[in-house]
Parts: structure tokens; sequence; C-alpha cells
């Protein structure tokens, strides 16, 4: 039987949406023959539009149900002689609006602008957006997916086609849902679904014997109820990219939850046995869970790790230690245990239970005296995805760093201020450096998406980052310098982080240093050079290079052992080193260093016994500054006379001079002898 039916589709345009998104609305069941449904094709939300001249619409159907037969004209501001359209194949309409005359029209919503007249055969069909154009400046567009003769108000998993989630021939509106609600029922040996993009749906409903999986690089956000009476799935692989899930609905449910954390295999040496972090988004992971890792526990109290497995070789501890959320703990696979003992986990630890955190999470922090460790704490990630360092709510008694061991690299990685790794990778625990005692809190808006793992990826202002790497092999490490005119050159808690060094043998260790501290992001006021340490526990043959200059226009390095310098902006530094050498052996310069004599100012600096010594004929000039080879500035004075005379305290020691004028400056290095 054919009916006749008005299909009028809304289009909202609001100034205030920042990017096209996409709901679908359901609309009523088919009426009798005879009776219209109408839908418009209509602008009901807008501000400050500018006039429109040109409207270009495609909408896509299925052939099968519905057929294109007429347009109706409602709007006298939008008459039928401006409209055009094309039908170039079946499921295919193309509309056209085209004001005849200048200036064209202003839109005041709500305002119909088409009517578009289909017969309806039978089944289920959907109105898809495919392209909306409109020439009219400072439009945001809305757009809002339709379907007809769907008796199901629910977008249902068919699987007919295969497991690709975002394949819209799996779905039974023809759509792949879009922020709307979908369920997966038991389609027995049928496909499940797997997510390897972004995906979002409104409720989500996955039935018992079915299941849901996100693959690594795969995210899904649920806004409405999540029920999970199937099975759940999250997986990683072992380049460190795993799947990710955020809820805002709540999650309730009788199925299983599980995350595949991929652990071994995963060192570049590939060295099973290779150290990792690792935390739970799972409440109720426990030591009887991996049995065939050891498992250690950080101590702050006495600045060491305590072993809490149990009885070699195979003897689990009893009674097992839970990881509670966002604890974190220290483990590595003992590649024997399997074959000497039966049973374990394997490569992949398979973290199950009834449901995954999300919510509100707390572990308390602590700073003991009486050891070189004292502060350092290890948490861990609670969630099933990602977390913004930049969006943790950061308690007193608590610097604003992160500390990320790469189990692969064998070293750490660091984040403060926005500088370094772009989030805390799921699963995954970390350092934090407390000088006194508190709470530490989670609130669950600092969850994210971010399933590559990029580890270094900035837009910071005045930052280099250094990338120190061996030649012999693939381990690397990173270090940050930062100009901010509000820090010092001290350890500034809200943008500074020390170093952790690794003492793997061929780990590079590159890193800069303030009177106290040596450190892995080093943010300080503007200064004409900083000194850079380097390390290894292994002979070998490094280079340096730059991974960002943001807008920094002058690097330069200089390699105190061998006297070279190299503008790392052209090209990187290759050199040898032998382990036990003195770390102390470059410094960077970010500004030119001058000649004995600067022809252009007129201006000579030199050393005499502990003094040094600046002259030039011309008197405009402003400052002399001297800095120590750590950046800090020591003595500024201004330029008196032809000749300038300034004692310096310590002998045998390299400063930096800089002599200040009206339009630009002089810098210098002297060695007082």
């Amino acid at each position: 039987m054919k009916r006749t039916i008005i299909i009028l589709i809304l289009l909202v345009i609001g100034i205030t949406v920042s990017h096209a998104q996409s709901a679908t609305i359901q609309l009523p069941t088919i009426p009798n023959p005879g009776v219209p449904v109408i839908v418009p094709i209509t602008i009901t939300e807008t501000e400050n539009l500018d006039i429109v001249t040109t409207m270009t619409f495609i909408i896509l159907f299925n052939p099968d149900v519905l057929e294109f037969t007429d347009l109706i004209f409602p709007n006298p501001n939008f008459p039928e002689d401006e409209w055009g359209s094309a039908l170039p194949s079946p499921g295919d309409l193309r509309l056209i609006w085209f004001h005849t005359s200048a200036p064209g029209q202003t839109i005041t919503p709500p305002e119909v602008l088409i009517e578009i007249e289909f017969e309806y055969f039978d089944g289920c069909s959907p109105l898809t957006w495919d392209t909306v154009t409109i020439n009219g400046s400072g439009l945001n567009i809305t757009l809002i997916d339709g379907s007809v003769g769907c008796a199901e108000q629910i977008n249902l998993w068919e699987g007919t086609i295969d497991e690709n989630w975002h394949n819209q021939d799996n779905w039974s509106f023809g759509i792949v849902p879009q922020g709307d609600d979908a369920e997966i029922p038991d389609t027995g040996s049928l496909y499940y679904p797997v997510i390897y993009e972004s995906a979002e749906t409104d409720s989500l409903f996955i039935h018992p014997n079915a299941s849901l999986t996100i693959a690594p690089g795969g995210n899904l956000t649920t806004t409405g109820p999540f029920i999970n009476d199937g099975t759940f799935l999250i997986q990683s692989d072992g380049s460190g990219m795993s799947g990710s899930f955020i809820d805002y609905g709540g999650m309730t449910g009788n199925g299983s939850f599980e995350f595949n954390r991929h652990i071994t295999n995963s060192s570049l040496l590939y060295d099973p046995s290779a150290w990792h972090f690792i935390s739970s988004p799972i409440n109720g992971l426990n030591t009887n869970a991996i049995t065939d890792y050891h498992v250690h526990l950080w101590n702050e109290n006495n600045g060491s790790w305590q072993y809490i497995q149990g009885v070699e070789p195979c003897t689990p501890a009893n009674p097992p230690v839970n990881l509670d959320p966002m604890e974190g703990w220290s483990i590595k696979l003992d590649p024997d245990y399997i074959s000497n003992c039966g049973f374990g986990t394997g490569e992949i630890i398979e973290i199950q239970g009834s449901e995954f955190n999300s919510g509100v999470y707390s572990v308390t922090f602590s700073n003991s005296s009486g050891n070189a460790w004292a502060g350092w704490n290890l948490h861990g990630n609670p969630y099933p995805c990602s977390i913004d360092p930049g969006l943790i709510s950061w308690p007193e008694n608590l610097n604003q760093s992160i500390y990320l061991w790469d189990g692969r690299l064998n070293t750490y990685f660091t984040w403060a201020g926005g500088v370094g790794p772009e989030s805390i990778p799921p699963t995954q625990g970390f350092f934090v450096n407390a000088f006194g005692d508190g709470t530490f809190t989670f609130s669950g808006d600092e969850r994210i998406h971010d399933t590559e793992n990029t580890w270094f990826k900035s837009e910071i202002e005045n930052l280099l980052t250094l990338k120190a790497f061996n030649t012999e092999n693939d381990y690397y490490d990173l270090t940050y310098i930062r100009f901010l005119e509000e820090a010092t050159t001290g350890f500034d808690k809200e943008w500074d982080a020390y170093k952790l060094l690794s003492y793997t043998d061929g780990v590079p260790q590159i890193y800069t240093s303030t009177e106290d501290d040596i450190l892995s992001i080093n943010t300080k006021p503007t200064t004409v050079m900083v000194p850079l340490a380097f390390t290894s526990g292994q002979s070998g043959t490094f280079s340096i290079e730059t991974i960002e200059t943001s807008n920094l226009v002058f690097i330069i390095l200089e390699d105190l052992f061998t006297g070279e310098q190299i503008d790392l902006l052209s090209g990187n530094y290759t050199f040898d080193f032998t382990a036990g050498d003195d770390p102390n052996r470059f410094v960077i310069y970010f500004t030119p260093v001058g000649t004995i004599e600067n022809e252009e100012n007129n201006i000579r600096i030199w050393s005499n016994s502990n003094n040094i010594i600046v002259s030039s004929e011309n008197l405009l000039k402003r400052d002399i500054i001297i800095f120590d080879m750590i950046g800090k500035e020591i003595i500024r004075k201004p330029f008196k006379s032809n000749m300038n005379v300034i004692q310096v305290r310590q002998k045998n020691t390299l400063y930096i001079v800089e002599v200040l004028t009206a339009n630009n400056k002089t810098v210098k290095k002297i060695l007082v002898k």
C-alpha cells in the first residue's frame, strides 16, 4: 500500500554552536491513508544572521521505502521560482535555493523554507543530511537527521554485514548512532560491534549474551544510562595505544566489564620483564589476578619498594593484596612462571569487574622526613580513559607535576604547567611529589579521550623541547626549557618538574639545573643561556636535537668538552660519551654570543684577574648584566663610564655578560681565570 506523506525536515542554525552536530528524531507512526505527516525544513534558531543569498541541501533516503514526488513552497520569501531540485540517483535528493534579486533574504526563525512530498511504501527509511551549504557569514549549523516508518524508538544493532560499529548497514535505522539511544541485542551467530573510531550514544543497552568491544584507538562516550547485561571489553596493544570510555549517565547491569592491558614484549629491546607502572579502571584487581607478575608497592615512608607477591616460585600472596582506585603498582612479568607453575595471566592482564570506575576518587599523599625519596607518592589513573593533567584540581602541599614511567623506553616522562605528555593514559600509574601531607582527588571532570598517547606535543610559547637519543638503539629522553616572566630561577611548583633519572644502561638522560635541583621541565624568566647536562650508564654515541622550538629564533648548543658550537635549528649534534664523565657538559645560548669587540656598538668585553671589564666610547648604554653558569642573574649595574670594572667572586668560572642599549644588546661569554 502506498501512503502519501509530507516530510518537513528540521534544519537548526545557531550562532552559538561551534561545530556541526547531529541527533536523531523519531517521527510518529505512519497515520491512516490520506493523513499527511508534516515535519518542515525549518530554521528554528539564529542570532545575528546576515542576509542569505544561496542554500544547498542534499538529503539521502531509502528509495525502497520512500519515493520523491513533489516540492511545496509555503513561504513567499522563498518562492517556487527560486528553487531547483534534482534526483541524480534514487535516494539522493538535491535542493538548491538561489535568490534572484539582490541583496538576498533575511531569515526570521521559526521559518519554514520548503516542504518535500514523498510516497511511502513500507518499512523504515532514514532521512540523512549529506550536505548543507548556506552562503551567509557567521553561521554554525546543527543538523537533525530523521526517519520515516520506523516503529522502533531505538537504533538497534543488527550486525548483518561485519563487526564495524561505524558501518551504517549494521544498524536498524540505516544510520550509525550519533548521540541517540542504541541497543545491542543478542544476534546469535551474527557479528557483535567493535568501535575503531569515535562513537557517542545517549542511552546504551548491551543485552545478555551480546558484547561490545572498543579497539585500540577507538573511544565511546555515553551521555545517558548505560546498561550492560552482556560483555563490555576495552583493548590495548603493545605500542601503548588503548581504547577509551567515558560515561556521563551512570552504569548498571549484571554483565562483565573488562579492560585488557597489554604489558609484555613492549620494550624496545624486547625485554619481556620490563617494569611498568599500572593502575586499575575497575575496583577489585588483586595479586591473585596477576600471579605471574612481580608486584612492587611504593613505600613513601622509607623511600623504597615493598615486594608484595607470595613465596616463589608458585605461591601467591596470602591474603591477596587489592589495587584500589588511584593507587599505583610497579609490575613486571616473570617469563618462566607459566612454564614452571602451569598457570598465570601472560602477556595481557585481563582486568575484570562489575563496572568501570566513574565519578569521584581520592587517595592520601605524604611527605615523610628522613629519606632521600621523601614526598614521592605513587598513584594511578582510576578511569578507563585518559586524564588531562591540566584539568586536575591540585591540592595544597602537592607540586603540580606528573611523572610517568615508560617501560618501553626505561625512562620517565614528565608534565608540568601544560608542558609534556598531553594526558595520563588509562591503567597508567604515575609519581607525584609532595612537600606536605594531604588528599589527592579526581572528580571525573579530568577525563578525556586521548588514545594516541602523544608523549610530546605542545602549543606553549617560548618553549624549547630537546631530545637526546642513543644512535645505537631506540632509547631517547626529553627535557624542556620554557621562558615565562612570572617564573623564578628556582623551583616553581606550578611550572617545573624534577628530573627522575633512569639507570638502565644505554638510556640517555638529559636535564637542566637550578641551584638545588635537577629538572626535566625548567620554567624561568627570559635569560641568555641555560646549562644543559647529559649522562648515561653506558658509553656510546649519542645525539641531541630539537623537537619543539616555539617562537625561539636562536638556539646554539656549546659542547664545553670540545669547544664546538652548533645551531640546533639547523641540525642535530652528535657526540661520544664515556660512562662516568662529568654530566655538566653543555650550554644552550638563546641570543647571539658576541666577539671580544662588537664593531657596530663599539663595545669590548674582557676579563683581568677577578674583574670583568666592559668598555665603549659611546656612553648611550643602559645596563651591564652578568649571569652565572646556571643562568642566574648575579650582577646588574648601570653603564657609567667609558670603562666599567666589575669584580666577581669566583675565579676559574665562566660568566655570561650582557650589555643593553636602547635598541639592542651585546652578549659575551667570559672565563675569569
